[in-house]
């Protein structure tokens, strides 16, 4: 099987610090897909643009999005914005 990267981009934004960081793992893409399924489970509303990108609304101005191609290169990302805990 051949084995895609993943990319996770996670920011975390609470009162005045501003955490920002980045997970890699190796998966196939339907393994990334079944991630940001479990990861936006409870979204208030998902949204897919022309692109393909999937964003889901978590709610408090908190999103997670993914992407199937990145401009970084990776084949999958998912970014993990949650800026209102």
């Amino acid at each position: 099987m051949n084995q895609k990267k993943l990319s996770i981009r996670y920011v975390i934004i609470r009162a005045k610090t501003n955490k920002r960081g980045v997970c890699t793992i190796s998966c196939t893409l339907s393994t990334s897909k079944e991630i940001f399924n479990a990861l936006a489970k409870h979204a208030i509303s998902t949204t897919t643009n022309a692109e393909g990108t999937i964003i889901a609304n978590m709610g408090n101005g908190n999103y997670i999005t993914y992407r199937t191609v990145s401009s970084s290169g990776f084949p999958a990302t998912i970014d993990l914005n949650f800026q209102n805990l």
